[in-house]
């Protein structure tokens, strides 16, 4: 089982720091400005990533629960109004029993409803009845993840 991955999986090697730096260097070179955005961006889960999708240019921005903020390295734009669901944890531990492909969760699902899409392709033996705490940030690593 591997867990779902988030922006600090997806961003934390010097490489991508700096590629972002250059890529904000690229944008206000050539007119573009990197902001603060007002719209609010939706978290989901895509291929066992949390990501949402820029409202500015369409491209996937990665998400953490602990960070304030997502920044979309398609077009430099820097969202603080983020959406998360009630139980992201929860979510995360019910998708990592499925191969990467499958890890998907789109807002409006709820676990129930993945956890019966789990037992109908015969993935995991979780039970609606079973509960999962979240952590103080709703962290999405589960245990032994």
């Amino acid at each position: 089982m591997s867990r779902i991955k988030t922006a600090r999986d997806l961003h934390f090697s010097p490489d991508d720091v700096r590629h972002a730096i250059r890529h904000a260097i690229f944008v206000r070179g050539h007119g573009g400005d990197i902001e603060q955005r007002l719209e609010t961006v939706v978290a989901r889960v895509n291929h066992g990533r949390w990501i949402a999708d820029c409202p500015n240019c369409n491209a996937g921005i990665a998400l953490h629960p602990e960070w304030d903020r997502a920044r979309c390295f398609g077009c430099g734009a820097i969202y603080r109004n983020l959406t998360w669901p009630a139980h992201p944890r929860l979510i995360a531990r019910v998708l990592r029993a499925r191969v990467i492909r499958h890890q998907n969760w789109e807002p409006g699902e709820t676990v129930a409803d993945l956890i019966a899409e789990n037992v109908a392709h015969a993935v995991v033996d979780l039970t609606v009845d079973e509960t999962f705490e979240d952590g103080p940030t709703g962290d999405l690593v589960a245990e032994g993840g």
